[in-house]
């Protein structure tokens, strides 16, 4: 199976202009879910998010569209630690994601280290390319870990 042609360059330009970018328009659903939808030419994500309460957990998916059919998912959870101002590590993460590996844009840069926090994203075992893939994403800072979380997914069609 072939890669849908813009795929990967459609999901830099997601990332580049999606929850990382404060300009970005966010829809607060009924459900108490936030939405926001990136579009260039025929491309369109759908992102949609739950957030906690107090802001330590986040569980959403990502859909990714060509025309009026669905081509990419990606599935995560995110969780910042007891011990972690969650506000520092969203502003720093969103400083990570504006930054997507060229090759492999499902988050940010393989590692990004700032003002004492440390950002990783690396894949498992199962995946190898946008077509099928499991991730994990880490920060620390000053050496402790203050988050992680998982994304996971791959071509719909």
């Amino acid at each position: 199976m072939t890669e849908p042609l813009g795929l990967r360059e459609f999901l830099v330009y997601a990332a580049k202009n999606g929850y990382a970018n404060d300009a970005a328009a966010k829809v607060h659903e009924v459900d108490g879910s936030t939405t926001i939808q990136m579009q260039r030419g025929d491309w369109l994500a759908h992102d949609n998010y739950f957030t906690s309460e107090d802001g330590r957990r986040y569980h959403g998916r990502m859909v990714t569209s060509l025309g009026n059919r669905a081509m990419w998912f990606c599935g995560y959870s995110g969780f910042v630690s007891e011990a972690a101002n969650p506000g520092e590590v969203y502003g720093f993460l969103k400083k990570a994601m504006v930054q997507p590996e060229e090759d492999f844009p499902v988050r940010g840069p393989w590692r990004f280290a700032e003002g004492g926090f440390t950002y990783k994203f690396q894949k498992t075992d199962i995946n190898s390319d946008l077509d099928r893939f499991e991730t994990i994403e880490e920060i620390t800072k000053d050496g402790t870990p203050v988050y992680e979380a998982i994304f996971y997914g791959g071509k719909i069609d």
